[in-house]
């Protein structure tokens, strides 16, 4: 180490609000970028359909910037990565189901990149520039969330992404604990951590928990059981793939997005089916009766034209709410 070595942490985003996270982390002159996500806009920002980070010391700089790392694909962290990735050669390193949603991105928006996308397994190692990554499994709500402990000469920065401790997880590990208590005992130089609900008190309850209420309610629906998440939930919806299975229940995807999710958490190995496969096509609900069928729809946060707010209104084409439904 040099008496010139220094490490900064520099947010272009996230702080005080939710959404648009995005960190740069620079050591011994290279930077190398933590998400790049966006935000999204309240009623009264008429006209806007969302908002980026200010990257424009990264694209300053961008000579030094020596790769862009993604700890998982939700919207907030992964959403601004095609904008900037039009304007900028740089790889990109994050988990196979985010890499396989960065691709779809930059499809759906027609932009052509040079940039070379390096998927990484929880382990792993990479060696960018002066730094050191080591990767690291966390649980959340969606697929393939990984927090980064980055080695400098000066110590390690551990960037947490969004994270939780499950104890039972469904279809995925537990949070690595054992090597976040010997990236602990090594020491720590600092923490970048997301820290939604941060100040609430007590614990978050296990994906188990919100799986045995499911399974609950499901076993005593008379009818159809309509279910609004996240499109991203894919630990979620293979706990009710589970329940649909040992209840004798079709699922059906109502939601563009949560379609494509669920493909891309199959295709990438995400989510696996150990029995039957209950998923069946949304116009296929009219072949089941009522009491044989889940259906998943998106907009959770009654989002004005998601397919639970447009059942709520009588306004999907595809299904008309009756009065069994649960």
């Amino acid at each position: 180490m040099t008496d010139e070595s220094y490490v900064r942490v520099i947010p272009l985003g996230g702080l005080r609000t939710f959404g648009m996270n995005c960190c740069l982390i620079e050591h011994d002159g290279t930077l190398l970028m933590f998400d790049c996500g966006i935000a999204f806009p309240d009623a009264s920002d008429f006209g806007l359909d969302y908002y980026l980070p200010d990257w424009s010391y990264a694209l300053e700089n961008k000579d030094r910037l020596a790769g862009i790392v993604i700890t998982h694909a939700h919207e907030d962290h992964i959403g601004g990565l095609a904008f900037l990735l039009s304007q900028i050669d740089v790889p990109v390193y994050t988990g196979r189901y985010s890499a396989a949603s960065l691709k779809r991105r930059l499809a759906e928006w027609n932009l052509k990149t040079k940039s070379k996308h390096h998927a990484v397994e929880p382990g792993d190692i990479v060696e960018i520039g002066p730094f050191e990554l080591e990767f690291i499994h966390a649980n959340h709500s969606t697929a393939n969330a990984m927090m980064v402990a980055v080695g400098t000469t000066l110590g390690d920065v551990l960037f947490t992404g969004d994270w939780k401790i499950d104890h039972t997880p469904i279809g995925e590990p537990v949070t690595d604990l054992p090597t976040l208590a010997r990236i602990g005992d090594d020491g720590v130089l600092a923490i970048v951590g997301d820290s939604t609900n941060a100040q609430v008190p007590g614990f978050s309850r296990s994906e188990r928990v919100v799986q045995r209420e499911f399974e609950r309610v499901i076993s005593t629906a008379k009818g159809r059981v309509i279910i609004g998440m996240f499109s991203s939930n894919i630990p979620r919806v293979r706990g009710l793939v589970e329940t649909a299975n040992r209840l004798g229940r079709k699922i059906a995807l109502m939601g563009r997005s949560l379609s494509q999710n669920v493909g891309l958490a199959r295709e990438t190995g995400f989510l696996t089916l150990d029995g039957e496969d209950p998923f069946i096509d949304a116009s296929q609900v009219r072949n089941y009766d009522d009491d044989q069928l889940i259906i998943i729809a998106t907009g959770s946060q009654a989002e004005p034209r998601a397919a639970i707010s447009r059942l709520a209104q009588g306004d999907h084409h595809q299904i008309n709410l009756s009065p069994d439904d649960t």
